[in-house]
Order: structure tokens, then sequence, then C-alpha cells
């Protein structure tokens, strides 16, 4: 209560989400967004615990957060049995580093940010108990503030390595998302041109390469349909490449040559070689070197081509029919050009990868390391609220994502955030039961009751429709973006094609 009091005399916005995990997962978004950590609050105990899923959601995707957690004093410790938990040991596979704060608290924060944001990133836990929220601070924020001189990062990709690429029948290129990287849509596509490589991102590297480049072959999440490229490769070029975006699954194609901002510890990738270094610079270098050598490579952009109209065909399906993948085209041929998605956990997950794009970065955001249901209402209320006046953001999820997080849904009526929500109804965990199917067990727990997307948004305070086919989708779509205030829509999927696509996707 005493910092809430305090936020307010000094000006400082505060947002409350209706539930802790929601709360990081706003916090997590916004950091992702714009590349500075994010602060989130929460109580002793029962606070605390109901954050660890949104808390482990940064962990995982390594953005930097900051968890301010309430504490009981010390002085009465020992008559506290009710809420006292070890919060240090909650905490401790989650984060990065646990402090609990003192009277000299610019030094305690100055601490936390510096871990937050210390390579790679990640959440921090700061303590603060009752009798240290009270007083005043006993140091100065400007006596931990200094400016830090980077060293300029530019050297020459090592010739072996530049004779393997320029050598390569088959060379392809892999881009990841470091939550810090550059968009490097140009370089990465003259890096392209030069050695005629496919190139492939993953979800949330989308945008690091223009849309529009000739050489970009689609989505990785390492599934089947990259196969087609991928399983032909050479050798591959990974850029900032990072496991937890990607199926696990064993690595089924050649090592790669890893071009990286910090040394790998995952050790998820065979790697011939890895060279460590701000990737700006390492792939200027590699392009004036490969620039100097014949590249032998067999692929032509007919290749790419043929690569995406594969995979267009592979999702599709009657013009009527209102599936997974024809919302998907109707919803990117609507909205603007420079929207913001937040995508949610399930069945729906892997086709967006696929089949959304987008022409800059970052816009696309999923929880990819935890992979939890429950994250694209928060994470969209935060995105929205972290954009420009007159951006939109929409957040794709199922039903049972929806039911779990609909309460959030005021969040953004009460701060008039024009989010557009859109559900697949198909009153099911569709993904769980296509595994349970799979692997010939009954199917239990994944039933859904039906529900209105009308009703539920109304209930909340938002506009809300249920949609049957793709001219009620077009115009409620119109409505939406002509509005100031959220819109949930409701969309009632045709999913008889689910297991088939499962199996294109994942085998």
């Amino acid at each position: 209560m005493e910092i809430l009091a305090a936020l307010a005399d000094q000006g400082i916005p505060y947002v409350g989400a209706h539930d802790e995990s929601a709360a990081c997962i706003m916090a997590g978004a916004e950091s992702q967004l714009t590349g500075r950590p994010a602060v989130a609050m929460v109580t002793l105990a029962p606070g605390l615990t109901n954050a660890i899923n949104g808390i482990a959601n940064s962990y995982l995707d390594n953005l930097p957060l900051i968890v301010v957690c309430g504490q009981h004093p010390v002085n009465r410790q020992s008559s506290v049995i009710r809420q006292y938990l070890d919060n240090r040991s909650l905490v401790a596979g989650v984060t990065k580093a646990f402090f609990s704060a003192t009277a000299t608290i610019n030094h305690d924060l100055a601490r936390a940010f510096a871990n937050a944001v210390a390579d790679p990133p990640g959440p921090v836990l700061l303590e603060v108990r009752d009798e240290i929220s009270r007083q005043p601070a006993m140091d100065e924020p400007d006596d931990w503030d200094w400016s830090s001189t980077v060293g300029a990062k530019s050297w020459n990709v090592p010739d072996e390595v530049v004779e393997l690429l320029a050598n390569a029948a088959h060379p392809a290129i892999l881009v990841g998302s470091d939550v810090f990287g550059d968009p490097l849509d140009q370089i990465v596509g003259r890096v392209a041109a030069e050695l005629r490589a496919p190139v492939f991102v993953t979800p949330s590297a989308k945008g690091r390469v223009a849309a529009d480049d000739l050489w970009l072959a689609g989505t990785f999440v390492n599934g089947n349909l990259e196969h087609g490229i991928l399983g032909r490769a050479d050798v591959i070029v990974a850029i900032d490449l990072d496991a937890h975006e990607i199926f696990n699954r064993p690595w089924p194609y050649v090592p790669i040559v890893a071009l990286a901002s910090r040394v790998s510890t995952q050790h998820y990738f065979p790697c011939l070689y890895e060279v460590v270094g701000a990737p700006r610079e390492t792939l200027a270098a590699l392009h004036a070197q490969l620039s100097e050598r014949d590249a032998r490579s067999e692929w032509n952009e007919q290749d790419v081509v043929k690569y995406r109209q594969g995979l267009t065909y592979a999702f599709s399906s009657d013009a009527a029919e209102l599936t997974i993948p024809a919302v998907i085209k109707l919803v990117q041929d609507h909205v603007p050009k420079d929207i913001i998605v937040a995508v949610d956990a399930g069945f729906g997950k892997a086709l967006v990868s696929y089949l959304w794009t987008t022409g800059k970065w970052p816009s696309y955001f999923t929880s990819s390391g935890l992979s939890t249901m429950g994250y694209a209402i928060p994470a969209a209320n935060a995105l929205q609220l972290a954009t420009p006046l007159g951006q939109r953001v929409v957040a794709f999820m199922g039903d049972g994502s929806l039911l779990m997080r609909a309460a959030e849904i005021s969040v953004a009526v009460a701060l008039r955030l024009p989010c557009i929500y859109l559900v697949w109804m198909d009153a099911a965990l569709t993904q769980i039961g296509i595994k349970q199917r799979r692997s010939l067990l009954g199917e239990v727990g994944t039933k859904l009751l039906s529900h209105s997307c009308s009703r539920i948004g109304e209930a909340f305070g938002a506009a809300g429709q249920d949609v049957y086919d793709l001219v009620q989708l077009s115009a409620a779509l119109d409505e939406a973006l002509a509005r100031t205030s959220p819109t949930l829509i409701g969309v009632h999927v045709d999913q008889s094609r689910s297991d088939e696509w499962f199996e294109r996707m994942r085998g």
C-alpha cells in the first residue's frame, strides 16, 4: 500500500491486472517490445505464487523483468505462520537473482536492474519487507548511475567459415531473435543474395528479414514443412538461433555455423563453428568476404517461390470454409500492415507461425520457451498500452485460453485500449485431443462447454461478436478496426482437418 501511494505521489502510472501471472506477462511483453526492463508488483505469499507462471515465461524467453514482492517485517518473523513463504526458494528456478531490499534502496534497485539486463537477460525478484517500504531511502539514485562504453565488435569471419559457405551447393540461413537484437533485414538480405541461400526466421524474429525479400522462405519451428528445403541443405548459417522457440525434437539437419551474440550453453544444435559478436557487424564482414568469392549455390529464387506455394497449399481448403488458415489469411488482408500480433499457445499457434507475415520487427509476440496458455490477452493489453496512438494489436487464442484470462478484457476496457481479441471457438482443447487420439488414448478433459463471445465481451464491458462464416468475420473486423475500445470476436471454426494439419506440421 505504501509503494502504491508513493507511485501516485511521483506520477508513475500503475496498471492493475486481475491476475498476478497476467501482470508479469504484460510486463514481459512490454519489455520484449521496447527492449527495456519492465516492472511487475505483487503481494507476498499468494501474490507471488500466482505470479510464477508469468515469471517463468520471462525466464525462458530471456526477458528483463523486475518483480517487486512484499514480505512480513523481520521483527514479526517469530509470530508469522499464515501467509509466510521463503520467497528466495520459491523463485530460485525461474529467476536470475534475488535481492531483499534495504534502506539503501537505490543501490538495491541498481543491482536488480543490472542483473535483469545482463546477458542473457531475465527476471529478478526484489523482496520489500513492510518496514523497508515505510522508511525513506538512505541513498540517492545518482549514487549508482554511471555510463558505460561498449567497444566496437567488427571483425572478419574466419576464412575456413567463409570458404565453407562459398563452396556450399545448398546453403540455408536461419534467423532467430534475441530480445535486444537488431532488425537485420537489409544485411541478411544481402548475405542471402550473395550466397543464393533460402532464409527462414523463427516466430519472434518475424520482421528481422523483410517480408518481400526474394530469398525469404518463411518461418522455422523445426517442423516437417521446412524439411523440403532444409533437408537438402549442406550448410546452415544460424543467426542468434535459440532452441526455446522451436519444437522439442532431435535436430534433423546438418550441423550449423552459428553467428551469435553470446556463447551458446544450450548445446541443442550440432555446431561446426561458432562466431560470437554483434550480428550486424559480423554479417557485414561476412558479406564483404563473400563478395570476393564466387558462391557455388545451386538454389535459385524459384525454389523459394515453390516452397511458399507449397506452404499455402498444405493448409488450403474450400473457399467458403471457416478454418483457422482461412481466418489467418482474411485477418492478414484486413488489418493495417503495421499491426502487432500476440499469439497464444495451442493448436492455432503453429498455424499462425507458419502463415502470418509481417513487415517490421518486433511485431510478433508469443510465449516461446514456456508456451503457456493464457498469454495472448494480457500480452495484447500491454502491447497496445506501449504502442503509439493509432497502431493496433490483435490477439489470437483458443477458447480454453480465453476462459483462463477473460477478466483481463476489463483492463483494456478501463484503459480504452482498442485491442482485437480473436478466438478459435471449437469447444475443445484441440491440440491435446489430437495427441490423445494419436496415442490411442481416450479423450479425457479436452471438451469444453460452448460459449458466446458476444455475451462474454458484454459481461466485461467490451464489444463482443460471434461469427460463423468468412463474410461475418470480414464485417466484424471492419467494425472492430473502427472502434476505440476492445473487441472480442469468437470465430466458430471448422476443425475437421486438424488431425491432418497437425500431421503435416509435426508428424
